[in-house]
């Protein structure tokens, strides 16, 4: 796959995770929650702007390495939730929590993942 096609499906995968956070879609959040949430659609729009880079500079590779990486490494608290919060639900709501919302996150992760190698390809160490 090129890799601005996976830039604009990751930016799109992050953008529509963050928005079911914000929109309120799983029952009333948190403030921390809602933080998250535009931390992950700021992050989608990054993504979808970086589409159009070409990463041939030094500094863009050095950029977009670390905001995927950032991208990446944001998915383990929200993984890390869905699959405990079960057990800390303050059963305020009639949501019912499932580790199947996780899978959102895991995919998010995996591509950013794969959005960091195809980037750091173009690193070319002599």
């Amino acid at each position: 796959m090129k890799l601005k096609t996976l830039l604009i499906i990751t930016g799109l995968c992050s953008l529509v995770s963050g928005l079911s956070y914000l929109v309120g879609l799983y029952g009333p959040t948190e403030a921390e929650v809602k933080n998250w949430a535009m931390l992950a659609i700021l992050a989608g729009a990054v993504s979808l702007w970086a589409s159009r880079l070409d990463f041939k500079k030094t500094w863009m590779i050095a950029c977009g390495a670390v905001g995927y990486l950032i991208l990446a490494l944001a998915q383990i608290l929200p993984i890390y939730m869905w699959f405990t919060a079960p057990i800390l639900s303050d059963k305020q709501s009639t949501f019912v929590v499932s580790a199947w919302y996780s899978v959102r996150h895991f995919t998010v992760a995996i591509l950013a993942v794969i959005c960091l190698t195809k980037i750091l390809d173009r690193l070319k160490i002599k």
